[in-house]
This record gives C-alpha cells, structure tokens and sequence, in this order.
C-alpha cells in the first residue's frame, strides 16, 4: 500500500521564495499536493499528479480585512491552501493565466521591506537575550545555560546574514524598478 501522506523537512531562506514554490510545484507533478507548512516541514497528501502553481503571500491582516484578502485571491483563480505564520500558500492550476498576485516589483519591495524591519527589530532583542543569559553563567555554568547562550548567538549569525542578503536582494529589485 503507498503513502497517502508525506512530511518533509525543507530549509529556504526568506528571499528564496522562487525555489520554495517551484519544488512545491514538481512536488505536485509527483502527485504530492502540500496540505501544511510549518517552519520548514511540509506535509503532503498523495494524489493524481498535476501541474499546479503555488503562490506564497506575506501579509499581515487584520479580521476585518480577511475575507476581502481572500476574496482577492479568490477572484483571480486562487485557493488558500495553509498558513505558516505570516506567510500564506496559495495554489491554482497552472491553466490560469495570472500567475502572481503580487508580480510588480513595488509589491515585492513592500513585501521584503516588512520583512527586513523584523530581522532589524530581532537582532537587538537576541542579543539582550543573550546579554541577559550570560550574565545569569556562574564560573561553572551547565550544559544547558551554555547551550542557550550558543544557540542565541548562532540565531544572532542567521538573523544578520538574512538580513544582509535580504538588502541585497531588495537592492536588485530597486535596481530592476529603476530600469
């Protein structure tokens, strides 16, 4: 008997959006159709393989607002599949001609824009965090307070090299705006 549903661990960085939706995309030629994805594990439940497009949104929205967001989506040829926090997957058959919602580059620069404000607010409350744990290290600290303390600064190391290569992917875009 096969599979019916399927869970996978996959990394992409924010700006990497392109790749995540197109391995969603071979995923359903497999006949993998994405049910859920929650930092970076996605399951899938099996089915016909088909040639879909996944669409993935970055949007804060407020109650009120949600059914007119969707109702955008909607309208265009889109189903809400999951949301993974902020983030939220769309799908469509590869036959409908509109293949982003937000495709124009000023969308694009807004989007990331959001998200470089957050990484920019993270990095000072990480290192408070880990100014606060250090302090907290007596001479003998244990394994766990420095295992703490270590994984904070590697967020830190993640959260600032993000950071640089979402200005430089937000600079590109810019670039292609002005050209």
């Amino acid at each position: 008997m096969s599979k019916i549903k399927a869970t996978y661990f996959r990394w992409f960085w924010i700006w990497q959006e392109e790749k995540e939706i197109q391995w969603l995309k071979a995923m359903s030629k497999k006949g993998w159709h994405l049910k859920s994805a929650k930092l970076f594990v996605y399951t899938f439940l099996r089915g016909e393989p088909i040639d879909v497009n996944y669409y993935m949104d970055l949007n804060y929205i407020n109650k009120n607002d949600w059914s007119e967001y969707i109702g955008v989506f909607e309208d265009l040829g889109w189903k809400l599949i999951c949301i993974n926090g902020s983030w939220k997957y769309f799908s469509s058959p590869s036959s409908n001609k509109i293949k982003e919602v937000y495709s124009d580059n000023h969308s694009k620069i807004k989007k990331y824009s959001t998200i470089l404000v957050f990484h920019i607010l993270l990095i000072p409350n990480f290192i408070l965090l880990m100014k606060f744990c250090a302090d907290r290290l007596e001479s003998n600290p244990s394994f766990l307070e420095l295992f703490i303390v270590l994984l904070l600064l590697f967020l830190i190391i993640v959260v600032i090299y993000s950071l640089f290569n979402l200005i430089s992917y937000l600079s590109k875009l810019k670039r292609e705006l002005r050209e």
